[in-house]
């Protein structure tokens, strides 16, 4: 085998290499929503905290024009019904003020504080509610980056009962640039690996025909 023909081979074999890396990369940014928390109180509700997630509150809005109207996607899930409920902290500190509850971080991925108390608090009576579903075993609240007021996230079952069991997944792929990358190296990651698998394959393969050179794609003589 020709320098050239070595030359080749280990340039492709890296090129695939580093094309590997860039599917990988796409693929479990993708697929972002598959890491999910698992989450339980004794109490009546859970509260996620978006605070650490969130951007600059003190960005001008032509600052925050530059960055676009990003917004982030929380999945929950649990066995049973569920009320999901989007607000903000100033509404939501005196809904659940002395009723149980656990206050989580899921960007830091801990819990805060557990809260105690012996007061139970109905959800459907609240007008503040800025999204809600009540009902299903599941469901989806999408959260602003760019938050004039902090955010929370309440979690109840829709009969208000303690017990409150839930797996939560922040999708990443819901900010807008997030996913644009992804699409870009999950694609040009496949394209990258099968040109360097060619260009590796060429290097084994190819021989001189007719004792004429085949020429060498890096310019070496063969």
């Amino acid at each position: 085998m020709s320098g050239g023909r070595i030359a080749a081979l280990i340039v492709g074999l890296l090129i695939a290499l580093v094309g590997a890396l860039f599917t990988f990369a796409g693929f479990a940014i993708q697929n972002a929503d598959q890491f999910v928390e698992s989450v339980e109180t004794e109490g009546i509700a859970i509260v996620v905290d978006t605070s650490s997630l969130a951007g600059d509150a003190d960005l001008s809005d032509e600052e925050r024009q530059e960055f676009g109207d990003f917004e982030f996607t929380f999945i929950i899930n649990s066995d049973s019904g569920l009320f999901i409920g989007r607000a903000l902290e100033q509404d939501v500190e005196p809904f659940l003020d002395g009723v149980p509850h656990l206050l989580v971080d899921i960007g830091n991925q801990n819990a805060l504080e557990e809260v105690p108390g012996n007061r139970r608090a109905d959800p459907g009576s609240e007008s503040f509610w800025i999204e809600s579903t009540d009902g299903p075993a599941g469901g989806e609240v999408t959260v602003p980056f760019f938050q004039s007021e902090p955010e929370q996230v309440v979690v109840m079952n829709t009969d208000q009962s303690a017990g409150v069991s839930i797996d939560i997944a922040f999708d990443f792929s819901s900010f807008p640039f997030v996913g644009t990358f992804a699409a870009i190296a999950l694609g040009g990651g496949i394209v990258a690996v099968l040109f360097g698998l060619g260009l590796a394959a060429w290097a084994v393969i190819t021989r001189k025909k007719g004792g004429e050179a085949v020429p060498d794609p890096l310019g070496y003589d063969t």
